[in-house]
């Protein structure tokens, strides 16, 4: 994992505190679900925002039917409503940005 920071703002505990677990949340879900072997991770802000982005290749793996959300968007789902913030995801050819937005308090 590479990691790169650019943050000088100082955060609340509690904002801190989900924030760890959701990032926690979000790479566990990365390495299990997208099959990498190494993700990108920049954390920085912007005008009275913390950005967090996850950049990694993903590998395809064939499956097949539905597949049904699980703990861990349930928890992500949860930590981004408690800390009213955002997670996008943009695809290119070869790369998967995840970016969680989240205002800071």
């Amino acid at each position: 994992m590479e990691l790169f920071i650019e943050v000088a703002s100082e955060l609340k505990l509690e904002q801190l505190h989900h924030l760890y677990r959701l990032t926690q949340e979000i790479l566990a879900n990365i390495f299990l679900h997208a099959y990498v072997d190494i993700v990108t991770v920049q954390i920085y802000e912007d005008e009275g925002f913390l950005h967090i982005t996850f950049t990694y290749k993903k590998k395809m793996k064939k499956t097949f039917g539905l597949i049904k959300p699980g703990r861990g968007s349930y928890i992500i789902n949860e930590r981004l409503r408690i800390l009213k913030g955002s997670l996008c995801e943009i695809k290119d050819s070869e790369y998967v940005h995840q970016t969680l937005t989240v205002k800071i308090i």
